[in-house]
Parts: C-alpha cells; structure tokens; sequence
C-alpha cells in the first residue's frame, strides 16, 4: 500500500523551481518583497532620526542655544532701530566768548541768542541731544567762540560751524544741518581793569565814617560800560541790618551799581568792615513830591514842558528827630525833585531825563524811588 502524505512532508520547490514557474516577463512575483523592505528601511531611518533628534540631550542643548540667541536677536534689532538715521529740530540758547581773554563779546540784538536749528543723527541719541539742549536743562547754553584780537566794533558772525563743536552734538555723531539765525551781529570790546573805593550804603547812619580792609577794590568790565556809567562809580559794601553801637570784623560782599553783568568781576569781592551804627533811621513817605525843570533860556522862552508836575509816593529816610520835623513841614529845604532840559530836547517828541532830589541834610530817598521822568516839548504859539 502506498505511503500516505501529509502536507507537512510535501518537499517545497526551491527558489529556482519557484522562479521557474514564473511566466517570462512578469515581476508580480518580485516587487511586493523589494517594495516592503524599501519601506521598512525607510521608517528605521526616520525613527533613528527621530531617536537621535528628540531625544533629552538634543532638547536642552537647542532650550540653551535659544536662550541667548533670542536675546542678542532682539538686542541687534534694537540697536539697528536706535541707529537709524532720523532729522529733528531743536530750540536752544547760545552764549558769545571770545577766545581773547582781554575783550568782551556781547550781542548787538538780544533775540539772537534764541536759536532753532536742523538735526541729523541716530534716533535715540537725537532725542537725548534735544533734551540736554534744552534751556531748562543743566547743561547750559551752546557756548560761540569767536576769534580774538579784533578791534572793538560790531561783527556778523556764521555760528552753525560753532553750534556743531558743542560737546552734546559732536561727540554724539550728530549733524547740525541748518539753524535760524544762521548769521548773528556781535559787539566785540576790550575788557578794562579800573581801581574803586569802598563806600556804605549813604542810607545807612554811622557815628563815623566806616572803615573798610581793603579801602580800593579792582573792577574789570567792558569798556564801553565804564565810559557810559551814570554818576561816580564806587563798591558798595552791602552791610547787614545793624543794631546801634560798634561792629568790628565783619565780611562783606562789595557790588557796584550798574554793573551786573556776570562778564564783570570784582577783586576781591568781599571786604572786611568796622562801623559803629547810630540812632537807627525810620522812612516816611512823601504823598506828593513836586518836580521842577531846569531848561535853558532858549527853551523856556520858545517852548512849553509838558511833564508829570508831581511824583506819587516817594519813601525817604532819616534819624526819626529830622523825620517829625518833616512830617510837620518845619524841615528846610523842602524836599522837590528837578531835571534839566537843553535845546537837544527840542523836535517834538518824548524824551527821557534823570531826575534829581533836593532833600534836606541827613535825609535820603528810598531805592524805589523813581529815577527818571517823561517829557515833551511843544513850541509856545507867537503872541
């Protein structure tokens, strides 16, 4: 009886015999095998690449690497915008030096030291530079250097390549590209050294004269001030409130009236003062002061002074004895004041001319009392 044969023991044909059963020119029987091993390949590369980029290590070296990289990003972002080029104006002060140390530069019209002007420059540095230029600013005005050893006079000066040495703008990389004025007038003059004598308030009473240490002090001003200066120029040594009775020692400044200027300096400028005070004065106000003119013969015959014939509240003062016997009219002279007039003053208009104050002995006219007078000329019509 033949041998019976199970599945299991049915020879399977080798490669060859299976390729041999293959129809010639047919690949059914190869691509699935190759196609499935292309992808089981392929999805061994990605999860290696997946293991190998994902994985803790990788993480926390690219959290670090964009901690600092994103900060520097954004600094280099704000920079670049800090840096860029932008154009504004500013409203400033300058001030006029000249690079003489023996002359004065002034200017011949107040406004122009009033300047607006173009700038050019990184934003954020611009914007700094206009708030340091600012007058309210502690920096100070923007400082013009003109030549020196010029003779005394008036100059135009271009002040925009000035303007740009200012250490707020040229140190900051930043452009004046225009201001207005552009051009402005100056006076230039010579600075002069004149030696005045020390005196006290003559409002002040002392027993006896005041004695000061040292008894001269040196002015240096402009000489076109000292020239036009009104009356006698002294220092006055501006003495404290006193009690009556001796003061020795004492330190005091010295100013000189009409000199206020900071260019004028005075040396030294305090000074050592002995006085002995008096009966203390008291003030008294005068309602009405009368005012007198002195014209000359021509125009008191020719013209009519049209003037204020009183002044309005005059403060005097004087040792409380002499002030009753003004207060009751029984002090000689009595006090007026009076101006001159000449033939200049003639031509039909407003002039102004300093008055002065006859008052009686020890007695002296307050600081507000009024310094000048208004008038007018008007020709007489023939009679």
């Amino acid at each position: 009886m033949a041998e019976s044969l199970t599945p299991s023991s049915v020879p399977k044909p080798s490669a060859p015999a299976a390729a041999a059963r293959v129809r010639p020119g047919s690949t059914s029987a190869v691509r699935p095998p190759e196609r499935r091993a292309l992808v089981r390949r392929s999805a061994s590369l990605m999860r290696r690449w997946a293991r190998d980029t994902f994985n803790r290590e990788s993480f926390l070296s690219s959290l670090r690497s964009l901690l600092w990289v994103a900060p520097l990003t954004l600094l280099i972002w704000i920079y670049a915008e800090r840096e860029q080029q932008s154009t504004n104006t500013a409203r400033f002060q300058i001030v006029i030096k000249s690079a003489d140390p023996t002359q004065v530069a002034t200017f011949a019209n107040s406004n122009d030291q009033n300047v607006t002007a173009t700038l050019k420059g990184p934003k954020a540095r611009l914007d700094e530079a206009k708030e340091r230029l600012d007058p309210r600013s502690s920096a100070g005005p923007v400082q013009v250097v003109i030549d020196g050893n010029r003779p005394p006079g008036q100059y135009q000066i271009d002040i925009l390549s000035q303007i740009q040495k200012d250490f707020r703008l040229d140190n900051n990389g930043i452009t004046v590209v225009d201001c207005t004025p552009r051009d402005v007038r100056v006076d230039v003059d010579a600075l002069q050294e004149v030696e005045l004598e020390v005196k006290a308030d003559p409002q002040a009473r002392f027993v006896s004269p005041p004695v000061f240490d040292p008894p001269r002090v040196k002015l240096t001003a402009p000489a076109s001030a000292i020239r036009t200066a009104k009356g006698e120029l002294f220092a006055r040594a501006n003495l404290p409130p006193l009690t009556q009775g001796p003061h020795n020692g004492l330190k005091v400044p010295v100013t000189v009236e009409g000199m206020s200027d900071p260019r004028v300096v005075i040396r030294p400028g305090t000074v050592s003062a002995s006085v002995e005070v008096g009966q203390a004065d008291v003030s008294y106000r005068i309602d009405s002061l009368p005012v007198f003119p002195v014209p000359t013969p021509d125009v008191w015959q020719k013209q009519t002074i049209r003037y204020n014939q009183f002044l309005s509240n005059v403060n005097v003062y004087g040792p409380p004895d002499k002030i009753e016997q003004l207060r009751n009219g029984t002090l000689k002279p009595t006090p007026e004041a009076r101006f001159k007039v000449t033939d200049n003053d003639v031509g039909g208009k407003k002039v102004t001319r300093d008055l002065d104050y006859i008052l009686p002995q020890g007695i002296s006219k307050g600081d507000d009392a009024p310094k000048q007078i208004e008038l007018e000329l008007v020709p007489r019509e023939p009679s």
